[in-house]
């Protein structure tokens, strides 16, 4: 999932662990979202229902792709 969370709503999700209250709505064991918006991923906690998703390899790879490079992503930095 894209992680947007109006006010701050994750909370609403979280298991409970880590200092943090269990969120009323704590349904899934996990909860995957994709750090395509860096801010929101920055606040969530660790160790709790949420796993994030790395968007850059598979934008890397896409943008080589289209350009007509075969290039393996494990020579690729991150910046």
């Amino acid at each position: 999932a894209h992680g947007v969370f109006p006010n701050k709503s994750w909370r609403r999700f979280l298991k409970g662990t880590d200092g943090e209250p269990q969120g009323d709505r704590h349904v899934f064991d996990t909860f995957y979202v994709t750090n395509s918006i860096p801010t929101t991923i920055a606040e969530l906690p660790t160790n709790d229902v949420f796993q994030v998703i790395d968007l850059m390899p598979t934008i890397v790879g896409s943008l080589y792709s289209a350009h007509g490079h075969q290039r393996r992503m494990s020579s690729v930095r991150s910046l």
